[in-house]
């Protein structure tokens, strides 16, 4: 009798701390637990599918991530230094551990100073030095991107003669300037003053009273 007092008194001073339940006999979530199964399942890297072999059927060129072309997540330290360049523009970084996916744009400032901002390429392409774009890993050849790094020295080089006349000027006579004729833009190639608004001679100003002045 005894033993049956000090169990109901124990089972009534821990009552309390029980969790309480939700209906279902089941104490309700802290928000911490597993999250529901999704209808469409885990995703598909939980059942251990190589993420670099899924990269690679999506790149074109049969290459092997990693191997043939890097896939780098962040701009490593290689070292590279604008200040080394001989003029501003786009570089790639040729360092092994880049492997051209990284590439930096330098641009000089009023201070003196030229700053370097640092970027990746896509995975699956590199730097094209030629061009100055991200190409296909099996566009551009890495190991011959130093040898257009002059590349630069053209960037806003207007071509010579792009857009001008025969002697440079910008006309579409022989020596004209912007004019169609020979004497800088007075004349239109026959001799005769060409009208100033395209309905013929211009009408001379008169006063309020309609004779001219």
């Amino acid at each position: 009798m005894r033993g049956l007092v000090l169990s109901v008194l124990f089972s009534l001073a821990f009552a309390d701390r029980r969790p309480p339940s939700n209906g279902y006999g089941a104490p309700p979530s802290n928000g911490y637990g597993a999250p529901p199964s999704s209808a469409y399942g885990p995703p598909k890297n939980s059942y251990g599918v190589d993420p670099l072999a899924a990269l690679a059927e999506n790149i074109p060129g049969g290459g092997v991530p990693g191997v043939d072309y890097p896939v780098l997540a962040f701009v490593p330290d290689t070292g590279f230094d604008c200040n080394a360049q001989n003029v501003p523009g786009y570089y790639a970084d040729t360092d092994q551990e880049a492997g051209c996916q990284v590439f930096h744009i330098c641009q000089d400032r009023p201070n003196g100073r030229r700053q370097q901002d640092s970027f990746l390429c896509p995975n699956g392409t590199i730097f094209n030095q030629q061009y100055l774009v991200c190409d296909w890993w099996f566009n551009f050849d890495c190991a011959d991107a130093e040898d257009f790094y002059s590349v630069n020295e053209l960037i806003g080089v207007v071509p010579y003669g792009y857009g001008k006349g025969n002697n440079g000027r910008n006309s579409n006579g022989n020596n004209g300037y912007g004019s169609n004729g020979n004497r800088n833009g007075r004349k239109n190639g026959n001799g005769k003053r060409s009208p100033s608004n395209g309905y013929g001679e211009p009408a001379k100003p008169s006063n309020s009273y309609g004779a001219p002045f």
